[in-house]
């Protein structure tokens, strides 16, 4: 669980720049810099070693406003992650996005 923790901390740092600086109004320059920093940390993550395959899609009003993957879905085939992919969640994993989630609504307000 830290380590989800710490993941979602690091992408929510590089999307808002620091992590007390608030959320700008959602224009099209904001959801493509925001498109930009989700794909960014991702490739990252994957990059480390951290993680060997991710998704992360971003609701705003009920439509997508970004989608990033990177990675693989199954290493031993080498398939990539694609924005259908379907991954296990243990129910630790739903209370950190859930958390993460309240965090970027509370920043956008």
């Amino acid at each position: 669980m830290d380590r989800c923790v710490t993941h979602a901390t690091f992408a929510l740092e590089r999307v808002t720049s620091a992590p007390s600086q608030a959320m700008p109004t959602y224009g099209i320059s904001m959801m493509a810099d925001l498109q930009a920093a989700i794909q960014a940390a991702l490739e990252e993550m994957v990059a480390s070693g951290a993680e060997t395959g991710l998704q992360v899609a971003v609701l705003s009003g009920g439509r997508v406003a970004a989608e990033a993957v990177s990675g693989v879905a199954d290493p031993g085939t080498g398939a990539p992650v694609r924005a259908g992919t379907l991954f296990y969640a243990a129910s630790t994993a739903k209370g950190v996005a859930t958390s993460l989630a309240h965090v970027l609504a509370e920043r956008a307000s």
